[in-house]
């Protein structure tokens, strides 16, 4: 019997089985790993900007002039990514950073705006491969589910079943 054919154990709960071709978490990590894996290969080698710069990018195309601190939040990258991000745009001349009453402003250059346009280019045309075979109808309901587990995040993100266990012990 091959690896992948083998039954489960037993004595597991059968109920609790976690099938992978069925699990949300699983799926989505899988794609997210495969995409941004492949699209930092090629970016790299047709662009010359990783996937952390081309996010970047992306974001300051549709809000010029925001600070470090927004970028992070837009991109959910973390500062230090950002920090060195802009550091390597700005040496390539594809960002500028300017002092606005106190505030460190990022914008785009005109070879960074120059940019964005070959970097959304790709991305769309990637998206629409990942969504061959999709109608429109269905693209749209996707984008919506995705929205509603984006927004579901949070909740999964704060559960803890012996906090709730503890809680249930005590009475509260």
């Amino acid at each position: 019997m091959s690896k992948s054919a083998r039954r489960a154990d037993e004595s597991v709960n059968g109920d609790l089985l976690v099938h992978r071709d069925r699990f949300v978490p699983y799926l989505l990590g899988r794609i997210s790993r495969g995409v941004a894996s492949a699209a930092s290969i090629l970016y790299r080698k047709r662009l010359g900007v990783g996937i952390n710069d081309s996010r970047i990018v992306i974001v300051l195309a549709r809000r010029p002039r925001i600070t470090a601190k927004d970028l992070s939040e837009e991109t959910s990258l973390n500062k230090s990514v950002i920090s060195r991000s802009l550091s390597t745009l700005r040496s390539k001349g594809i960002v500028r950073i300017t002092d606005n009453d106190g505030r460190r402003e990022v914008e785009l250059t005109a070879a960074g705006r120059s940019l964005h346009d070959r970097i959304s280019k790709v991305a769309l045309e990637r998206e629409d491969l990942m969504l061959h075979g999709f109608t429109g109808k269905e693209r749209d309901q996707l984008i919506g589910y995705l929205h509603r587990v984006l927004k579901n995040v949070p909740r999964a993100n704060g559960y803890d079943p012996l906090a709730r266990g503890r809680r249930a012990k005590n009475g509260k």
